[in-house]
């Protein structure tokens, strides 16, 4: 099957969404659930379902005068609910994405048929210096969230996960308020990942609390890549280039009916080598199990 790849026009400042949209079409099961309509038994108001605006947008991404609609009104739902992308100004692409997820699943009010593409759990373990009592807490994630290392030259994926499973002390100014002991102690910090789904979701954190943007190259595999005994591979990259003030976001994806990879730049599609996938604008980074 051949699947001739189209971009998205932008609708004033909507990189951010175009690449995210881009990268979200490209999972597989979600495509199949989204173009099949799946959702259709959950949903009882189509003007407002974020489930039904995004078939809409599937299968009108073809044609260019009702695309722009389409993509009008995905962007007004979401912003409904989220006042932060009811404007025409610039957003971050990673927290869209995770809004337009959260959005995608509180409407099927997290039923089987999605929550086995999304569902992935982190473990919270934190342990008191004073008294040892240990407490443990699980969250649901859609995204993971990665650190990268200051001032170096480059690092790995693997090194950065490696980083975000290491024990982190809390002290000082970030203690820790232990109800045991009734007071705030120094105590130890360790997340890990108990879960994992189908899809898995990481956001590099490019930038940091000055506003400033880290650009090291973080290098990531793109075939065999494992987690918690998973096989992954990539299916999907958001890229941004600029600084917090002022940038621009694009996509590149592998093509579900075929081995090519094309970069989204808006309304502009073009295959690309794979050689290219891989560089320091890397943001967020979209595996799909094996």
């Amino acid at each position: 099957m051949h699947i001739i790849p189209c971009g998205f026009p932008n609708i004033s400042n909507s990189c951010y969404m175009n690449s995210a949209l881009q990268c979200l079409l490209s999972i597989n099961p979600l495509y199949t659930y989204i173009k099949n309509k799946q959702f259709k038994k959950y949903v009882s108001n189509k003007r407002t379902s974020v489930n039904y605006a995004l078939y809409k947008v599937l299968k009108n991404k073809h044609k260019y005068t009702k695309i722009i609609f389409y993509l009008q009104h995905l962007k007004f739902i979401i912003g409904e609910n989220n006042k932060i992308f009811s404007n025409n100004n610039q957003q971050d692409s990673q927290e869209f994405l995770n809004v337009l997820l959260c959005d995608i699943m509180n409407e099927l009010k997290y039923k089987p048929i999605i929550k086995n593409i999304f569902n992935n759990i982190q473990t919270t373990i934190v342990k008191c210096d004073e008294c040892n009592t240990t407490v443990e807490k699980y969250d649901d994630f859609n995204i993971l969230s990665l650190a990268i290392p200051e001032n170096v030259h480059s690092t790995t994926l693997n090194e950065c996960i490696n980083m975000y499973l290491c024990l982190t002390k809390l002290d000082g100014n970030n203690m820790y308020e232990c109800e045991v002991c009734n007071k705030k102690t120094s105590a130890t910090l360790k997340y890990d990942i108990h879960k994992i789904s189908n899809v898995l979701i990481i956001h590099l954190k490019r930038f940091n609390q000055n506003l400033s943007k880290n650009n090291t190259l973080c290098t990531f595999p793109i075939n065999n890549f494992v987690v918690c005994d998973k096989q992954f591979e990539l299916t999907g990259v958001i890229y941004h280039r600029g600084s917090l003030f002022g940038g621009h976001y694009t996509a590149s994806c592998k093509g579900m009916f075929n081995n090519n990879w094309y970069n989204y730049d808006d309304n502009v599609a073009c295959q690309i080598d794979t050689n290219n996938i891989v560089n320091s604008q890397a943001y967020v980074l979209v595996y799909q199990c094996l």
